[in-house]
């Protein structure tokens, strides 16, 4: 696979990596004159207002990313499976998901893996983001409608920016 700068991963082989956008690490800053603009590294708030949900244990059962109102950003997803899995995000709290009744609000489907590298599902800054005016709540099943319940047969890992 190669890079695309519309993307914030690159898969090479086995390995997966977040790359970053050179704006998150530099800004530039005109000197007090104006005369020249030089490069400097860029402040990191220590509260971005963002969340970061993450498990290796993704499964059938439903597990909260945000018990209160918010919006989903991008995901990472990771199937070592050799079938193909759903990971479906709902906008109830995660006690209140039954699936097979519970609609999703949203459905991303995470190709199988061949055996050694896993599948991989991204959703970037690049996606317009997601609103969820209750609660988030994330699962993965094995078939894409909505009726669907069955655990994969091993668990997903997902890491989910929120806010």
């Amino acid at each position: 696979m190669s890079w695309n700068p519309q993307n914030a991963l690159y898969s090479a082989g086995r390995a997966v990596s977040r790359l970053l956008n050179p704006e998150e690490i530099f800004r530039g800053v005109l000197n007090a004159d104006q005369s020249a603009l030089r490069v400097e590294p860029a402040v990191v708030a220590t509260d971005s207002g963002y969340g970061n949900f993450r498990t290796t244990a993704l499964t059938a059962t439903a597990q909260a990313i945000k018990a209160s109102a918010g919006n989903v950003y991008a995901m990472t997803l990771i199937n070592p499976n050799t079938d193909a899995v759903y990971v479906k995000l709902f906008n109830v709290a995660a006690a209140s998901v039954v699936l097979g009744t519970t609609v999703p609000v949203m459905v991303m489907p995470v190709p199988a893996g061949d055996g050694d590298t896993p599948g991989v599902s991204t959703l970037s800054g690049d996606f317009s983001r997601r609103f969820f005016d209750t609660a988030i709540s994330i699962a993965a099943v094995t078939t894409l409608a909505d009726n669907g319940s069955s655990a994969p047969a091993a668990a997903i890992y997902a890491e989910v920016i929120y806010g």
